[in-house]
């Protein structure tokens, strides 16, 4: 009988051991980063009751905001020219991509969330200020970074001809950024009389500046950026990388 109750009671101390050690080991919980937008400015170009797609994961219960998990957002690289910075929007199909130039310096990082609204397609380009964070959720783990809205494309349809097209609203953000701001960067390095589209030097500059890749969208015969990448089809999200099921909406 002292033999058994011995036996229980090591068998206790090892539980009780082992207790201790899953607490001490147990996973403390990640914090979440989120980026947010205000309802007001895309109510006002959009309309009310926007369903925003699932993957994006919104969050609307905050009235007049809607917030998203960061990793859930479609990245949306800046880009350089120089001193300027810029962002390209997606191409449609007949129809180039923008090029847009950021007007405030403390924009660091853009992404993209996607809606439908009244039968209308909504794409939404946010930027937000990485170093303006707010701590939130349980014991302030949680971090939420206010965004604002840069640029707006609707989707609407075209009663003339039965198509469809999209329409850009632009915030004061931004600006149209094409060939007379890349030759205001370009002349800071050559002379004014070598700044012409058709000379080897001005070609070779706009190269360097834009970049190899980039400049592959640039028409020096119509001096401006064409870009002509689609970022959404029916099939596949290319921000993300990801390829979609028939039903992903």
């Amino acid at each position: 009988m002292k033999r058994f109750s011995r036996v229980v009671f090591l068998c206790s101390i090892v539980m009780v051991s082992g207790i201790f050690g899953m607490e001490t080991t147990m996973p403390v919980r990640q914090s979440n980063w989120f980026v947010g937008l205000k309802n007001t400015v895309i109510e006002r170009y959009a309309g009310k009751n926007i369903r925003y797609y699932d993957e994006y994961h919104a969050n609307r219960s905050n009235e007049e905001r809607v917030s998203f998990p960061v990793e859930c957002t479609d990245h949306l690289p800046i880009e350089y020219c120089g001193e300027i910075k810029y962002f390209i929007t997606s191409a449609t199909r007949g129809k180039e991509g923008g090029a847009y130039m950021i007007l405030d310096p403390k924009i660091k990082r853009l992404a993209v969330v996607r809606g439908v609204v009244d039968n209308k397609n909504v794409r939404i380009y946010m930027g937000f200020n990485t170093n303006i964070v707010k701590e939130c959720g349980y014991e302030g783990r949680d971090r939420f970074y206010p965004a604002r809205v840069m640029m707006l494309q609707i989707k609407e349809k075209n009663a003339s001809d039965r198509g469809y097209w999209y329409r850009n609203y632009r915030m004061p953000l931004v600006e149209l950024f094409g060939a007379q701001q890349i030759k205001l960067e370009v002349e800071k390095g050559l002379l004014s009389s070598d700044c012409d589209w058709k000379n080897p030097e001005m070609q070779a500059a706009v190269k360097k500046l834009l970049g190899e890749k980039r400049v592959q969208d640039f028409n020096f015969e119509k001096p401006g950026l064409c870009p002509q990448k689609m970022y959404w089809t029916d099939t596949e999200n290319r921000l993300k990388g990801i390829k979609y099921r028939p039903d992903h909406k």
